[in-house]
Order: C-alpha cells, then sequence, then structure tokens
C-alpha cells in the first residue's frame, strides 16, 4: 500500500515539475489562439499592366490615400505593402507579377464586411490611378 502512495506522489511530483516550466513561460495554455479576426484575402484581381508600374502607383496610391504605417518591401517584380487605415485597420497589399504585362493585386484583411468594402474602395483608387496617369 506504501508503495502505491508513494509511486503516485512521484508520478504527481514529476507532472508538476514537467508542467511548470511550460506555463511559466508565457505558452498558452490552451489550444484556442485569442486573436480578433481570421485574415482572408479581400480582393484578387489582374490587371494588364506590367508589375514595375503597379508597384509604383501603388505606392503613390497608398501615399496619397494617407493611410498609415506604410511599410513595403520589394523585390524586383513584386512588392508587399502593409498598412493600416484610419480606423486601425490593418492590411496587407500583395503585387506579384504573373506575366510581362499581366499583374496581379491581392488585398488580406480581416474577414468583416467594412474591410471588404474599404478594400475593394483602395483597389478602385489603385486602380484608377493606373490607367489615368498612362
Amino acid at each position: 500500500m506504501k508503495s502505491k502512495i508513494y509511486s503516485l506522489i512521484l508520478l504527481f511530483a514529476l507532472a508538476v515539475l514537467v508542467a511548470v516550466p511550460g506555463c511559466s513561460s508565457g505558452a498558452p495554455v490552451s489550444n484556442v489562439v485569442a486573436k480578433k479576426g481570421t485574415e482572408v484575402t479581400l480582393v484578387r484581381e489582374t490587371v494588364k499592366v506590367e508589375p514595375r508600374r503597379v508597384v509604383e502607383q501603388t505606392h503613390s496610391t497608398l501615399s496619397q490615400l494617407r493611410l498609415q504605417d506604410i511599410k513595403p518591401n520589394q523585390t524586383a517584380v513584386d512588392a508587399v505593402f502593409e498598412f493600416s487605415s484610419a480606423r486601425g485597420r490593418n492590411y496587407r497589399l500583395i503585387v506579384t507579377g504573373v506575366a510581362l504585362n499581366r499583374t496581379r493585386i491581392e488585398i488580406i484583411g480581416l474577414k468583416d464586411y467594412v474591410d471588404k468594402e474599404q478594400a475593394k474602395l483602395i483597389y478602385q483608387e489603385i486602380e484608377r490611378n493606373l490607367f489615368v496617369s498612362r
């Protein structure tokens, strides 16, 4: 009987020693991740314009719209713009060259009606600037 009690106490102590460092390290206790929403692609359109020009016009348009915290990351043909609106909504705009004169524009944000409408307005402004400034 005493050996069973000692073995149970030992197992409990071992479980506590293993579990305590994981909890105190800031790791989540459960698998549920606290998020305000799920990021989805709000706009995905292809335009018949060369990628370099789309990147330049996108940066220009986002600056004109005075969106906050514009952080562009560019490569030769592609670019990623991260910005937030005046309402504090965060977006990621991805410009991908599909061909020499075809470019895909994607705007990623939270799955919300307001975000979708705002993303459509941003895309429309970029598209208008692309074809007006030719």
